[in-house]
């Protein structure tokens, strides 16, 4: 089994930190919310100052939130956490769950009309949904 390198920020570890082992441990973890928040929290703290650096980590972030088996909140809070503290991040953040979530055109009119009607054909619309709304409030208010 070949190991996957860690992906280097600031050249390396970030104060001590493999930020790639903490983005595995939180996907590992997802199921127990206790665990989830205190990694997220981790999480946080590395890379708050960091968020220009990070932006090549949305992807993977969007891609864990929205297609995880459950629902990662604590993982969207600090995302939605990063997108205040950054417009440009947050607008990276919306373009990036519209290309992770968004494959044609009729699951986004679906989307749009879930938001509107707020009834939607499945978990993964109102996932999708609700990161878009939270990310929109995040660059109405930043």
């Amino acid at each position: 089994r070949e190991e996957v390198p860690a992906v280097p920020i600031f050249g390396g570890e970030l104060y001590g930190v493999d930020v790639t082992k903490l983005l595995h441990k939180i996907y590992l973890y997802r199921e127990d919310d206790e665990i989830e928040e205190g990694l997220c929290y981790r999480l946080f703290t590395v890379i708050e100052t960091a968020v220009p650096q990070v932006e090549f980590l949305l992807p993977t972030l969007t891609a864990m939130v929205l297609q995880a088996g459950g629902e990662m909140r604590f993982l969207t809070r600090e995302l939605v956490r990063l997108s205040m503290m950054s417009t440009h991040f947050a607008l990276l953040l919306f373009w990036s769950v519209q290309t992770v979530s968004i494959r044609d055109p009729e699951s986004a009119e679906r989307i749009q009309r879930g938001m509107a009607s707020c009834a939607f054909a499945g978990k993964a619309d109102a996932r999708v949904a609700r990161l878009l709304w939270l990310v929109s409030l995040a660059i109405a208010t930043g």
